[in-house]
């Protein structure tokens, strides 16, 4: 692809994405600002231009646009949680977790399973991640 129309694109849905957090933030009204958030959540499309990741720009813009995704799950993952819409919360932090798995989602995965009372395929999870961490850490965590 065309290296501006990358940009162009790139830029398009960050900027929405920033506007759109930005009046979240600001918002008043909970239910207004919860349909922001879930808004925000749809837009965010994860790593800011992967194949120009090490260049300065790139990483500054990338950290910043990623500080306000924590944000946004963090406010949705408090408002599923606090309304136990738990099959909800889940798919926040399994959406979460594909686009940054190193981030530690999945503790809040196991948690949503947990709290929807899927304890097996929370197990399932738990010994999965435990597997990875023990391979990258060489040691055993379960």
């Amino acid at each position: 692809m065309h290296l501006k129309f990358i940009l162009i694109m790139s830029m398009f849905w960050t900027q929405e994405f920033e506007d759109i957090c930005i009046k979240a933030k600001n918002e008043k009204k909970e239910e207004k600002k919860l349909s922001l958030y879930r808004k925000a959540f749809a837009v965010y499309k994860g790593e800011l231009l992967p194949e120009f990741a090490t260049d300065y720009w790139v990483i500054l813009e990338s950290v910043r646009l990623k500080r306000l995704y924590d944000d946004v799950i963090d406010f949705l993952g408090k408002h599923y949680k606090n309304k136990e819409e738990y099959e909800e919360l889940f798919e926040l932090y399994d959406k979460a977790n594909k686009i940054y798995p190193d981030n530690g989602w999945q503790i809040e995965m196991i948690d949503a399973l947990i709290l929807r009372k899927d304890y097996k395929t929370a197990y399932e999870l738990y010994t999965i991640v435990c597997s990875l961490l023990s391979g990258r850490a060489g040691g055993s965590y379960s």
